[in-house]
């Protein structure tokens, strides 16, 4: 069978058989196929192509551009003799029929793998803000009072949690201007907490929020900040700080809310993680962990918490324009800076909505921008994922998304022996100095 452009392909073809043993080179063969098709078709005939023989079988294929195989094939089967001897003509056409049925096959298969992901993944509940109570920790900056904002846009009841008392009662004020704006009676709470205390003293606490505001329907664990420094020169005591402030006050406030959200059989709970907890670079030897860890503690939560009807999901903002992220940049190392820059600069509020639209949704996962999409499909292994098309694309682009990201490390590598080569010369400059004036 040919193409369209009249290429010749072997792929549909006449096969050629004698029934006895006298010899039939490959020369008569070629001759015979002439014949056949002058005497049809004259001067005008197709043109073809001797394309395999076999002389011990004295069998051969002959190869012809487009439809003309049908024509080739009717010229040998009328000529039928050559030098006196019955010669038979068989048309093979299962190529077409390949051609035809591995799409379908291939289509069949993937509706198959379609259906089998469809019906392993948990189904999507949309989650309704209106009159719910929400806690938002470390909700008096950034990306926690921009959450704060859109809960309360969205007709939540709000409390904010921090430890400076002057930022919570600032933050407080300006959250209840807007709620009563809205005219709906929502209700404004702040409390001073020390995140990282032990867990009797964030459960006594989130006890006394819940009486004032009603059950606590909604928890964003958001507190947390980070340190960077290389790990040689970070202090040993800045992991276990950076651990209990980033990762266990998020255990701990999840455990005082938890059971009776079970009870209730209602509820959501959000990690406020890091694309640095799906990518760790230079200089967060501390803060990346907790990070990580965040992730599977949610990835079994949500796991658990399925048959209860609790909500669960993970927040991966990038680099964010808040306060926290301007006093990082003033201890930040320059290789971590450099690599930071290369995924870019979000607001809080951007952050806030995209993530409040996947509760609202019922998604698991929030990537923010291109970078954080991609290192979304990457890295979401076996984490879950509630939506089909999500699925589809993390499974389909995986690879992809591995080369690049291959690319990426590259040349965050690259950007870590610069600058190592560089702080050599600096020091090696004035040790040279000194020896020329000895």
């Amino acid at each position: 069978m040919g193409n369209r452009d009249g290429n010749q392909v072997e792929a549909d073809f006449a096969r050629l058989g004698l029934p006895d043993k006298r010899v039939f080179s490959i020369d008569q063969f070629e001759l015979f196929v002439n014949e056949a098709i002058r005497e049809i078709f004259g001067s005008c005939g197709p043109i073809v192509k001797i394309s395999e023989y076999d002389a011990s079988l004295r069998r051969g294929s002959v190869v012809a551009p487009g439809n003309e195989i049908q024509q080739v094939w009717a010229a040998l089967s009328a000529k039928g003799q050559f030098q006196g001897q019955r010669i038979a003509a068989h048309l093979h056409t299962m190529s077409l029929a390949w051609l035809v049925l591995f799409p379908v096959a291939a289509f069949v298969i993937f509706l198959v793998v379609v259906l089998f992901i469809f019906f392993s993944i948990p189904s999507r509940r949309d989650f309704p803000f209106f009159r719910r109570h929400a806690i938002v920790t470390g909700g008096s900056k950034g990306i926690g009072y921009q959450l704060a904002v859109g809960l309360i846009e969205r007709g939540c009841h709000v409390t904010i949690v921090a430890r400076n008392v002057k930022d919570l009662q600032k933050a407080c004020e300006e959250l209840q201007i807007l709620a009563d704006q809205r005219g709906q009676q929502q209700k404004v709470q702040w409390k001073s907490i020390d995140m990282t205390a032990d867990y009797d003293v964030i459960k006594a606490a989130f006890d006394e929020c819940a009486k004032e505001l009603g059950p606590i329907d909604i928890l964003i664990n958001n507190a947390g900040h980070s340190v960077q420094a290389p790990f040689c020169d970070l202090p040993a005591t800045d992991f276990e700080k950076q651990m209990r402030v980033n990762y266990l006050s998020a255990v701990y406030a999840t455990r005082a809310v938890v059971d009776d959200m079970k009870a209730r059989k209602t509820g959501h709970i959000s990690f406020v993680s890091s694309a640095a907890g799906q990518f760790a670079i230079f200089g967060y030897s501390a803060y990346s962990p907790t990070k990580f860890a965040l992730r599977g503690f949610a990835d079994t939560l949500h796991m658990e918490l399925l048959p209860y009807k609790v909500n669960v999901a993970v927040l991966y903002p990038p680099n964010t324009d808040t306060e926290g992220f301007k006093l990082e940049l003033e201890t930040m190392p320059e290789e971590t800076k450099l690599m930071s820059d290369a995924a870019g600069l979000f607001t809080p509020k951007h952050v806030a909505e995209a993530h409040l639209k996947d509760i609202a949704d019922g998604n698991y996962t929030t990537t923010i921008g291109l970078d954080g999409w991609m290192l979304g499909c990457l890295t979401a292994g076996a984490c879950p994922e509630k939506s089909l098309f999500r699925a589809l694309t993390q499974s389909a682009l995986a690879g992809v998304f591995r080369a690049i990201t291959l690319v990426y490390l590259g040349y965050f590598n690259g950007i870590t022996k610069k600058c190592y080569r560089r702080r050599l010369a600096w020091t090696e400059e004035p040790k040279e100095e000194e020896e020329k004036r000895e």
